[in-house]
């Protein structure tokens, strides 16, 4: 069965306030509804879909029986999102002094941005035809 997209990421981290500001200033997102959990979070949203799930590490969960709490999962080299302003995410990373890399795919018309989040998590913001 095929899927039409990718629902949604869970991000644990210890520090949930500085990845949740970071996100939002990254990706224009907003925080938004989310039911009552057993752990602290956010669930950042794009228009109206919360695609970023953000909750409290291991670290810092009290109740054992959590279903969050489980093994890290390190396979995933990096996490791409669609961009639609490259001009105003590297004024954006300039800005907060982020340290970011780009890079251009002249065959496909692509320019990517890397930046790695609080968490150490890489992304690449892709913008096509620009």
């Amino acid at each position: 069965m095929l899927t039409s997209y990718l629902d949604h990421i869970t991000i644990q981290t210890s520090s949930l306030e500085n990845t949740k500001n970071f996100y939002i200033t990254l990706l224009n997102l907003h925080v938004g509804y989310r039911p009552n959990c057993d752990v602290d979070g956010y669930w950042l949203y794009h228009q109206d879909h919360p695609i970023i799930h953000l909750v409290t590490s291991n670290d810092d969960i009290e109740n054992n029986q959590s279903h969050i709490k489980r093994h890290h999962t390190g396979a995933i080299e990096h996490l791409a999102f669609k961009g639609d302003d490259y001009n105003a995410l590297i004024e954006t990373a300039q800005k907060n002094q982020w340290v970011f890399s780009e890079h251009t795919i002249p065959d496909l018309q692509i320019r990517q941005i890397f930046i790695t989040d609080p968490n150490g998590i890489k992304l690449e913001i892709v913008f096509r035809n620009q």
